[in-house]
């Protein structure tokens, strides 16, 4: 697949697990603002490895019935263009370039160049605020009130700590404000006299160390590494801010639970926020007690007296991520395919009764159907364009270092092949010559490359199968001829045409039979093949099945056979 649709892929399947996260707190509205955060921190983490998911795991293919009229109308063509070559499906490798052509920036390469722009100016954004938080942590004094101090162990202790972190005083900010993944650090501001006994100080050292134990910091970079990752989706910063609300009120709850007055905390935050005069010079990496913009929402939670305040338990916890992994790997390995044009009953009928009174279709043997009257390309689903079969494209200077390995081993022809490939100038979008080359290439294993591209045919993922498949075929090596006979059962049609192409390009004989019972298949992409496949051989029965496909109903299958 393109790069382009990597991401959109990518990106809509963050949007679903968004959605999903936001429509949970909505129905947990009256649950926990602990419970809520947990679920929206399960949402952010979701999207943080959904892009490795999606890639590493193997896909579920899904056929959907698409309605005839959202469906792709394509027009058939009726007559071959003048001069085109109707016996071979695919790319010739070693066409002739058509001259070099002025360097003009495809839409995917504007894309990724704008997305890595964008995650670097965030990206930076997020560092300066740590380096930042650090620098404030570096210029701050520890503070050595003894009272205080042990205030803050009995609250840290409380808040289930078993150690209190570091508690300083500081000059550069005005409100109280907590720092740190690994060296957790409260931190206060000097402007204030901080008295141990009075209810001030409790709330502040109970909200900030409630952080702590919720190990919110660490959310908080898992946060940023996710909207520098996403930033072009817009909904992930909607799951930031709902993770931002939901965080600083399940604080002010733990601050409610020890005691404190709802009146006289909501009196202190309004207090804070109003002396917070530099609140725009705290990095939102160091998590100050109260800002302006959340504070409303938060007073109003403070003040009801009926809310609940309960924190997140371990079961629940627990719950949390087993359901997130669930949502992940399910919206990851689930790939929606437009399902086939249905056949018409009597086109059933005959497909039906060529695979025999069991319904048992032979190992590695195509179905012995009649095509149907739209060609699979016709259908209008996700695999009607040759496009369909790329995948990301890999790096031309790894492929390039791999040949140079390969140059030295005893696939060195399929390689200097390969590497001539490198050098094509693309005829257009579905010309996938140069990509596939490339990833042929990077397939390099101990100085071979037959062996291993064999191995890609057992790959879960049908494009990494076609590519393989066509390596092969312009390696002309006899030994891929079972694995690629064990693929002509599947499915895919784009795949099988890929198989049928490699296997007429190695014309190895054993695969005569396995060929033979691709002459009805539905593609003419496979059924040309075939074409060409027993072109080579001198018998009666290959020249029958040659002479027969002079009467296919495609131009391209009648053309091949002389016609």
């Amino acid at each position: 697949m393109t790069t382009l649709t990597a991401f959109g892929a990518t990106e809509l399947r963050v949007a679903i697990v968004i959605a999903v996260g936001w429509g949970c707190t909505r129905l947990l509205k009256s649950n926990s603002a602990a419970a809520r955060h947990g679920i929206w921190a399960a949402t952010i983490i979701g999207a943080l490895v959904l892009p490795v998911a999606y890639l590493g795991l193997p896909s579920v293919d899904v056929a959907v019935d698409v309605p005839a009229a959202m469906r792709q109308v394509r027009p058939h063509i009726t007559e071959l263009p003048s001069g085109s070559n109707a016996a071979t499906p695919v790319e010739d490798v070693m066409s002739a370039p058509s001259g070099e052509k002025p360097y003009r920036p495809s839409s995917e390469s504007i894309f990724v160049i704008l997305w890595f722009a964008g995650m670097f100016v965030i990206g930076a954004r997020v560092a300066t605020g740590h380096w930042r938080a650090r620098r404030i942590v570096r210029s701050a004094h520890l503070i050595n009130d003894r009272e205080l101090l042990q205030l803050h162990a009995d609250l840290a202790k409380r808040a289930g700590l078993a150690h209190a972190p570091e508690l300083f005083e500081s000059t550069s900010i005005d409100a109280p404000a907590t720092f740190g993944v690994m060296r957790r650090v409260v931190l206060l501001p000097v402007e204030r006299s901080w008295d141990a006994g009075s209810a001030e100080a409790r709330a502040v050292l109970a909200h900030e160390l409630a952080h702590v134990a919720r190990r919110d910091c660490l959310m908080q970079l898992l946060t940023q590494v996710t909207c520098v990752l996403h930033w072009f989706n817009p909904l992930i910063w909607v799951a930031e801010r709902g993770a931002r609300v939901e965080r600083e009120r399940a604080c002010d709850d733990r601050v409610l639970v020890t005691g404190a007055v709802p009146e006289q905390y909501a009196e202190l935050l309004v207090t804070i926020v109003r002396a917070s005069r530099r609140m725009s010079e705290v990095p939102m990496s160091a998590m100050a007690m109260a800002r302006k913009s959340e504070l409303e929402a938060r007073l109003v939670a403070i003040l009801a007296s009926s809310i609940n305040r309960r924190t997140l338990s371990k079961r629940g916890a627990h719950m949390l991520a087993v359901a997130a992994a669930i949502v992940i790997a399910a919206t990851s390995v689930v790939r929606l395919d437009a399902a086939p044009a249905p056949l018409v009953k009597a086109e059933k009928s005959r497909s039906l009764a060529a695979l025999g009174a069991t319904g048992v279709r032979p190992l590695g043997m195509a179905p012995k159907s009649v095509p149907s009257r739209r060609e699979p390309d016709m259908r209008g689903d996700s695999l009607s364009l040759p496009t369909s079969e790329r995948m990301a494209p890999v790096s031309i200077t790894l492929a390039e270092s791999r040949a140079r390995i390969a140059l030295d081993g005893p696939d060195s022809a399929l390689a200097r092949t390969l590497l001539q490939a490198l050098d094509r100038v693309s005829h257009g979008p579905e010309d996938l010559v140069r990509e596939r080359a490339a990833w042929a290439l990077t397939q390099t294993r101990d100085g071979r490359l037959v062996e291993p591209l064999i191995d890609a045919l057992g790959d879960t993922q049908w494009r990494v199968r076609t590519y393989a498949a066509w390596s092969l075929g312009v390696a002309h090596d006899a030994r891929a001829t079972p694995a690629l006979i064990a693929q002509l059962g599947d499915r895919n049609w784009r795949l099988r045409a890929m198989v049928a192409f490699a296997l007429a390009e190695i014309g190895d004989g054993s695969a005569r039979t396995a060929m033979e019972a691709l002459a009805a298949d539905e593609a003419w992409q496979v059924r040309v093949n075939v074409v060409r496949y027993f072109s080579a051989f001198d018998d009666d029965r290959a020249k029958d099945i040659v002479r027969r496909a002079r009467n296919d109903r495609h131009m391209a299958v009648r053309a091949g056979a002389g016609a």
